[in-house]
């Protein structure tokens, strides 16, 4: 089957489908789990819809009410009070979860993928305070997410406890072990447990074995990735090729560096630290990561005025970047320093030699350009800014230091 659908892809697709890895991948992923077939997973709102149900004593999992209070414990840890009669609400003054005990009023914001904005704690804490039916009664409030982050509005954190979803992980596996539990309510929270751990927390041990099969073919992988033609195979090898993919750091060379990609915000962090100013990018700049030397604040010209730029782009089919380096196109404010440029632009030849452009361009006049092997999956998301930082000085980071100081001579002549 795999060569009617894929004859050009043959041996790129032996070499990953018959590895002893993939095809245990491949069998565990198959397990039916009722969050991923409902798609439930990725919504907060999911994610609060059962919560409330497991801390409901009086719901109908039949978890001991100090099953529930443990859980209770693990989000309010300064609550004490009585949890014998509690009264769960969903999205009351559009808080996530509000819990009304005997003296005490519990209130989680819960923050899946998402962050706080402006105000949304302050107004949802102030509703509470500033309730009359709360007056007699001790507040708390946490804000919930995957690894315990504190609120993006720093104002607020003084108010609000933290909490993890790891946490709530640990204690779900240790519901697992109670025998008065029913069979269904089990299998719904290994469910959950599962379902956090391989698609939002990725630390099951099906993402490391995800993870290993990337190191071990990350040419193969990335090829099949960049291709899109593994969509055509047979569901179960598509789901283990989408799951590899997401525990991967692969992006495509077209929207590289767009908003949400992890290589914008590591190249950005890189320049900044090889003292390079990245410019500032719209939502549909994504193939170019733009940025100048921080050298051109030290002389008395505006840097709009500047005809000049770095510019990184990556291209996936080669799997190079490029770096260039490009006189911009002429404006009124810049005519004067960019004829300048245009006319002083032989003096890199000897410099630049094989970097050197020798077919410019009119409206964008290259002068610099260079290509190194890259691979966006050699690189791991914790460590990614670092290994860029690095690419960038070992490659490029004297190129851009000659030409700077040429650029700087000719803009002070």
């Amino acid at each position: 089957m795999i060569e009617s659908y894929f004859s050009e892809y043959l041996a790129v697709m032996n070499i990953v489908f018959s590895s002893s890895e993939f095809q245990k991948l491949k069998k565990e992923l198959s397990d039916p789990n009722i969050f991923s077939i409902l798609s439930l997973g990725h919504y907060e709102i999911r994610h609060s819809n059962f919560l409330a149900w497991l801390i409901n004593p009086q719901e109908n999992h039949k978890l001991k009410n100090d099953d529930c209070l443990k859980l209770i414990k693990i989000l309010f840890p300064n609550f004490k009070g009585d949890y014998a009669n509690p009264l769960v609400h969903r999205e009351k003054h559009n808080i996530d979860l509000m819990i009304e005990c005997e003296n005490d009023i519990l209130v989680l914001e819960n923050k899946v993928y998402a962050k706080d904005h402006t105000n949304q704690l302050k107004g949802y804490r102030e509703k509470v305070t500033n309730d009359k039916e709360y007056n007699s009664k001790q507040l708390h409030f946490t804000y919930l997410t995957l690894r315990g982050d504190k609120p993006t509005d720093s104002s607020e954190s003084d108010f609000w406890k933290t909490s993890n979803y790891q946490d709530i992980v640990d204690i779900l596996k240790m519901f697992l072990e109670e025998n008065t539990l029913s069979q269904k309510t089990k299998v719904y929270i290994q469910d959950y447990v599962n379902n956090i751990e391989l698609f939002i927390l990725k630390n099951h041990p099906l993402n490391g074995l995800a993870r290993k099969i990337t190191a071990n073919n990350k040419n193969e992988i990335y090829d099949l990735f960049a291709s899109e033609k593994y969509i055509d195979v047979a569901l179960d090898y598509r789901v283990a090729l989408e799951f590899i993919k997401s525990n991967s750091s692969f992006v495509k060379g077209n929207g590289f560096f767009r908003e949400d990609s992890l290589y914008r915000e590591a190249f950005i962090k890189a320049l900044e630290h090889s003292s390079c100013i990245p410019l500032s990018m719209s939502k549909k700049q994504s193939t170019y990561l733009n940025f100048y030397p921080k050298e051109f604040k030290n002389i008395d010209i505006e840097i709009s005025k500047i005809p000049f730029q770095f510019s990184f782009r990556f291209f996936e089919k080669t799997k190079r970047l490029f770096l260039y380096g490009t006189i911009l196109p002429q404006k009124k404010s810049n005519a004067n320093y960019r004829t300048n440029m245009i006319n002083k632009r032989d003096v890199f030849l000897d410099m630049l030699k094989e970097n050197f452009v020798t077919k410019p361009g009119k409206k964008h006049v290259g002068i610099y350009s260079k290509s190194v092997q890259f691979n966006p999956l050699d690189y791991d998301e914790l460590t990614i800014a670092v290994s860029i930082k690095s690419l960038i000085d070992f490659y490029f980071k004297e190129d851009i230091k000659l030409i700077t100081n040429k650029l700087m001579h000719i803009l002070k002549d």
